[in-house]
C-alpha cells in the first residue's frame, strides 16, 4: 500500500511515523527513567533506612558502654564483688535500676557481673542463678577478660540477642572481673512506632543454636522474633506478611502501603545472626513519585507539542521546497517518457538548493539527449542511404558517451565491413580467388560472421578452381586418373560431380579400348567394348567393335583355310610316312617326294604370310 501512495503522502506519512516512533520512543525513556528513578528513590529511602537503624544500634551501643562504664566506678558496687557480696551487689543494681526507670526511657535495666574466670557472679533479673560458665559463648565477656578494655557489642545470649556494653571492674590495679550493662531493642522499636514505622529484629537459626530461650518465639519466615514483649502485633504481622525472596533479590519491597527493608545483623566475631526489618510508610515515597510523574508528562507534554509543530513545519517547508519542484520535474518527464518530446524544460529561478541543481541537470540531460538522438537519427538516415562515414560528433558523458560510441562504432564496423566486403566481391569479379580477407578484431557477431563467409567462400573458391585446373591440365595429358577431391557445396559440386563424371568415363572408355585391343594383340578376337558411352567414345567404341568383328571374320576364314591346309599337310605326312616305308625298297623315289615336300612346304609358308598380313591390318585397324 505505501508503494501506491504519492512522494507527498509518503513523507507525510513517513514523517507522522517518525513523529509517532519518536513520541513512543520518548515514552518509553521516560517510562524507563522512571522505572529507573522509582528504583532509585527506593533504594536511596532504603538506604536511609538503613542507615537509621544502624546509626541507632550504635547508639545504643554507646549509651551501654557509657552506662557499663558508669556502674564500674560504684566504689560500693566494687567492694561488694570484691569480697563477693551478691546481696549488697544485688540491692545497689536495684537502686541503680529504679534511678533509671524514674529519669531516663530505660524501663528494664539488666546488669550481670562475670567473675575473672568467665563465670556468672549476679544476674539483676535472675539474682538466684550465679556461677554458670559462660566462656562456650560469651565471646565477649572473654575479650574483656583478656584486654582489660571496655567493649560494646552486639551479642547472643541464653535469652537472645542483645546489644552489651562490657567493662572490667578494678580495685586500684586488682581485676575483679567485669560488668556488662544489657539492653534490648525494644526503645528503638517503640521509638519507631511514635513515628508509625514498624520495626523488629529476627534472629537466624544459627542464632537459635545458642539462644535456646528464643527457639519458641514467634516464627517469621525462616527467622524468629529475638523478643516477644518488644513489637507490636501489626509490626509482627508485617513481617510475617513479607515476600522474602523479592526483598532478598531487590533489598526493599512496597507492602501494604509500606516500604520495607531489611538490614543483616551480624555479632562480634562478624557471623550473621539474624535481621532488622523496617517497615515505613510511602507517604514520601509516593510524594517524589508523583512529583517525577508529573515531571515527566509535563516533559512528555511539550516534547509532543515541540513534536508536532517540527512535523507541520517540515511538511510544509517539505511542500514548498521538494514536493512541488518534484511534481513539476514529473510533469516534464511525463511529456519526455509519454510524449517522447525531448524539448521540455524545467524552469529555473535564483535558489541554489539542490532541487534547482536537479532541474538543472535535468535540462542538462535533455539538452544532450536530445541533441545526441538528433546526430544519432542524423548517423543511422546516412547509414540507411549508404553513407557509412557519417559519425556522431557531441561531446558526451556516462551512458550516453556509451551510446555514442556504441553508435559510432557500429558505423564504423559496418563501414569496414562493407569495405572489406566489396574489395572481396571485386576481386571476385576479376576472377582472382587467391585474394585474403583479413578478420579485424573489433568484428563481432553477424560482422565477422559475413566476413568469415566471404574468407571461406574465398577460399572454396580458389581451392575448387586450384584442383579443377589440375585435373583439366592432366586431362589434356591424358591422365584421367586424378578427380576433384577438394569438398564443395551448390553449383561448384554440381561441377565437380560433372569433371569427375567426364574423368571417369574417359577413364573407363579407354581402359575398355586398351583391354578389347590387349585381347585382341593376344588373339582374343571375341572382347568388345562394353558399357554405355556416349558421343564421341560412343563412336569410338562402335569402330572398335566394328573392327574387332571384321577382324574376327578374317581370322575365321584364315583358320578355315589354315585347318584345310593342315588337313592337306596331315595327308601328305601320312603319305609321307608310307613312302618312308618304302624308302628302303624304293629309293628311286626320294628325289620325287623331296620336290613334293617343297611344293607343301611353299604352301605354308604362302599361309604364313596371309597370317602376318592379316595382323598387320588388325594392328592398323587399332
Amino acid at each position: 500500500m505505501f508503494k501506491s501512495l504519492g512522494l507527498q503522502a509518503k513523507m507525510v506519512l513517513s514523517i507522522l511515523i517518525i513523529a509517532v516512533v519518536v513520541i513512543v520512543l520518548l515514552g518509553v525513556n521516560a517510562y524507563v527513567q522512571y522505572q529507573s528513578q522509582y528504583q532509585t528513590t527506593a533504594n536511596n529511602i532504603t538506604a536511609d533506612l538503613q542507615s537509621d537503624m544502624q546509626r541507632r544500634l550504635q547508639k545504643k551501643l554507646d549509651v551501654g558502654i557509657t552506662n557499663a562504664i558508669s556502674f564500674s566506678a560504684n566504689r560500693e558496687l566494687t567492694r561488694a564483688v570484691k569480697y563477693g557480696d551478691r546481696a549488697t551487689a544485688l540491692r545497689i543494681l536495684e537502686d541503680i535500676s529504679n534511678t533509671f526507670k524514674a529519669n531516663t526511657d530505660f524501663k528494664n535495666v539488666n546488669i550481670h557481673i562475670h567473675t575473672p574466670d568467665n563465670r556468672s557472679f549476679l544476674r539483676s533479673w535472675s539474682p538466684e542463678k550465679n556461677g554458670d560458665d559462660l566462656s562456650s559463648f560469651r565471646f565477649g565477656v572473654q575479650k574483656v577478660i583478656d584486654t582489660q578494655k571496655p567493649i560494646a557489642v552486639l551479642e547472643l545470649g541464653r535469652a537472645g540477642l542483645a546489644i552489651r556494653g562490657i567493662t572490667p571492674l578494678f580495685d586500684g590495679d586488682s581485676y575483679l572481673g567485669s560488668l556488662e550493662f544489657i539492653q534490648g531493642v525494644s526503645s528503638i522499636a517503640r521509638d519507631y512506632k511514635s513515628k508509625d514505622v514498624n520495626y523488629a529484629l529476627l534472629l537466624n537459626k544459627y542464632a537459635l543454636s545458642i539462644s535456646t530461650k528464643a527457639q519458641k518465639n514467634t516464627p517469621v519466615g525462616e527467622y524468629v522474633l529475638a523478643n516477644e514483649s518488644w513489637f507490636t502485633p501489626e509490626t509482627i504481622a508485617m513481617a510475617q506478611a513479607i515476600n522474602w525472596n523479592e526483598l532478598n533479590q531487590k533489598g526493599w519491597l512496597i507492602q501494604d502501603g509500606r516500604l520495607i527493608t531489611q538490614a543483616k545483623v551480624e555479632d562480634m566475631q562478624g557471623k550473621l545472626v539474624g535481621v532488622q526489618i523496617l517497615g515505613t510508610p510511602i507517604t514520601e515515597f509516593d510524594t517524589k513519585m508523583t512529583a517525577l510523574k508529573n515531571d515527566s508528562i509535563k516533559q512528555e507534554g511539550v516534547m509532543f507539542g515541540v513534536i508536532l509543530i517540527m512535523s507541520l513545519s517540515i511538511i510544509f517547508i517539505l511542500r514548498s521546497t521538494v514536493i512541488r519542484p518534484v511534481k513539476n520535474l514529473q510533469t516534464v518527464m511525463e511529456k519526455v517518457t509519454q510524449k517522447g518530446d525531448f524539448s521540455a524544460r524545467m524552469q529555473l529561478n535564483d535558489n541554489q538548493d539542490e532541487i534547482m541543481h536537479l532541474s538543472a541537470d535535468f535540462n542538462a540531460l535533455m539538452d544532450n539527449t536530445q541533441q545526441i538522438i538528433k546526430e544519432t537519427s542524423e548517423t543511422m538516415q546516412a547509414i540507411r542511404n549508404g553513407v557509412l562515414s557519417q559519425r556522431i560528433q557531441i561531446s558526451t558523458v556516462g551512458d550516453l558517451d556509451l551510446l555514442k560510441h556504441a553508435v559510432n562504432g557500429t558505423a564504423e564496423t559496418l563501414e569496414n565491413t562493407m569495405g572489406t566486403l566489396g574489395y572481396a566481391l571485386s576481386e571476385l569479379g576479376k576472377a582472382n580467388f587467391s585474394t585474403k580477407i583479413t578478420l579485424d578484431d573489433n568484428s563481432k557477431g553477424a560482422f565477422k560472421e559475413a566476413l568469415s563467409n566471404a574468407q571461406t567462400t574465398m577460399s572454396t573458391l580458389d581451392s575448387a578452381i586450384s584442383e579443377i585446373n589440375q585435373a583439366v591440365a592432366l586431362m589434356a595429358d591424358s591422365d584421367f586418373s586424378r578427380p576433384v577431391s577438394v569438398t564443395l557445396t551448390g553449383d561448384l559440386d554440381v561441377l565437380k560431380k560433372n569433371i569427375n563424371q567426364a574423368l571417369s568415363n574417359l577413364q573407363s572408355g579407354f581402359g575398355s579400348f586398351n583391354g578389347s585391343l590387349t585381347n585382341l594383340i593376344d588373339g582374343d578376337l571375341t572382347a568388345h567394348v562394353e558399357g554405355p558411352y556416349k558421343g564421341e567414345l560412343a563412336v569410338l567404341q562402335k569402330t572398335i567393335n566394328t573392327a574387332l568383328t571384321n577382324i574376327s571374320t578374317i581370322f575365321v576364314d584364315i583358320k578355315e583355310t589354315s585347318e584345310s591346309a593342315l588337313s592337306n599337310i596331315q595327308k601328305l605326312t601320312h603319305g609321307n610316312e608310307n613312302l618312308n616305308e618304302r624308302t628302303q625298297n624304293q629309293a628311286a623315289s626320294i628325289e620325287e617326294t623331296a620336290a613334293a615336300m617343297e611344293e607343301i612346304t611353299s604352301t605354308v609358308q604362302h599361309s604364313l604370310s596371309n597370317s602376318k598380313e592379316a595382323n598387320e591390318l588388325a594392328r592398323l585397324a587399332r
